[in-house]
C-alpha cells in the first residue's frame, strides 16, 4: 500500500479496521456481498408476450416458455472471489498529476475504494461484529 498518500487519518482507520478484521468477521462481511450479488445475478422480470407491443422497452429475452419471458438484468455481473474482494488493490489512489489546478479539479488526488473497503462502509449497520 502506497503509505505517501494517505495523509487523511479517517481513511487510514477505516482502512486498518477492515484489515484487523478477524477471519469469522471477514466471512460475515464476504458473504454479504456474494449473497447480495448473487440475488442480483438470478433476479429476473416475468413479461407476459400475450399483450400488445410487450417488446417495447425490452431486449431479447433470456428465456421463453409459452407466453412469457424471462430478463435476467444482472446475468453477466461478476462476483469477486474472497481474494479479490480483500485485495489491497481495491484501494486506488487517482493522482491528477501537477496540473490539476489549471484543469479545475478540487484536489491533486484522491483515494477510490472498492471491494471490501467499499462494501464494509455501506452496509456497516447490517454486520453483527464484535
Amino acid at each position: 500500500m502506497k503509505n505517501t498518500l494517505y495523509k487523511n487519518p479517517v481513511l487510514q482507520t477505516r482502512i486498518k479496521k477492515i484489515q484487523n478484521l478477524d477471519v469469522f468477521d471477514k466471512a460475515k462481511v464476504y458473504m454479504h456481498y456474494y449473497i447480495t450479488q448473487l440475488e442480483l445475478k438470478h433476479n429476473f422480470e416475468v413479461v407476459d408476450t400475450s399483450k400488445k407491443d410487450w417488446q417495447k422497452g425490452w431486449s431479447k429475452p433470456c428465456k421463453t416458455f409459452k407466453q412469457i419471458s424471462f430478463f435476467y438484468l444482472w446475468k453477466d455481473i461478476n462476483i469477486k472471489t474472497i481474494d479479490e474482494f480483500y485485495s489491497e488493490q481495491n484501494i486506488e489512489i487517482r493522482d491528477l498529476g501537477e496540473d490539476w489546478k489549471s484543469k479545475g479539479f478540487a484536489q491533486r488526488f484522491w483515494v477510490e475504494c472498492f471491494g471490501a473497503y467499499d462494501w464494509f462502509w455501506k452496509f456497516e449497520s447490517e454486520f453483527n461484529l464484535n
